[in-house]
């Protein structure tokens, strides 16, 4: 997914401004893609030219056929992503909420073999249509980039999500929703000293790193940004 933050640690949730990021058109990615990685403005971007990895690249590349190009991304075709319409398929009980036992639910619903892989026939078996395009879906909930739907990727959906680390999903949380500090006048000055904060490391969710640890060994730079 193209959003993430670290919020709740700045202030309550109930005291930050929400927005919903707006549906991202592939279109939109290709302006994007084109103006940072073709380097010699031929139109397309090469496996070379491109910096984010072979897996990344070959979900863009819908045709196969070894470059990006505009084709790759059509207008009027959008990313999924994390949408209160695959939330409420896993409110088993239809309380407009989702709880960590509601959420293993839906992961089992997923993956009835038990592999802790979600191929896209198993996929398609519980949320129909959504999997229909399977790069397009992968491009949305492919959370660790390994060209694979596994349970670590609900596991890490289901932490970018819950905003306020309560365990389970409410409110806007199930809208789709996401807090910003940009807008609170509890978010840090220029100048303050960052809020300490506990992550868990992409692709190992049993790892975590604080901030206020890393600092005593080294400094550090916290960089914000989307992964495209």
């Amino acid at each position: 997914m193209f959003a993430a933050c670290a919020t709740h640690s700045v202030a309550p949730t109930s005291e930050l401004a929400w927005t919903c990021t707006p549906r991202l058109e592939l279109s939109q990615v290709w302006s994007f893609l084109s103006a940072k990685y073709d380097s010699n403005d031929d139109g397309r971007i090469t496996k070379t030219e491109y910096t984010r990895g072979p897996v990344r690249f070959d979900n863009y590349d819908r045709d196969d056929n070894g470059v990006l190009e505009a084709k790759d991304f059509p207008e009027d075709t959008f990313f999924n992503g994390f949408t209160h319409m695959i939330l409420r398929q896993a409110d088993a009980d239809a309380d407009k909420e989702v709880t960590g036992t509601e959420w293993a639910s839906f992961q089992k619903s997923l993956d009835p073999n038990g592999d802790g892989n979600m191929n896209q026939a198993e996929v398609a078996a519980v949320l129909n249509r959504w999997a229909d395009d399977w790069r397009l879906f992968l491009l949305s909930f492919d959370q660790d980039g390994d060209g694979r739907f596994a349970a670590n990727d609900l596991d890490l959906a289901f932490r970018d999500q819950d905003f306020d680390g309560n365990g389970k999903l409410t409110g806007k949380e199930m809208a789709g929703w996401q807090p910003t500090a940009e807008d609170s006048d509890n978010a840090p000055g220029p100048g303050t000293d960052a809020p300490d904060f506990e992550l868990p490391l992409a692709g190992k969710p049993t790892h975590t790193v604080r901030l206020s640890d890393a600092v005593k060994e080294q400094p550090v730079a916290l960089i914000f940004g989307s992964y495209t």
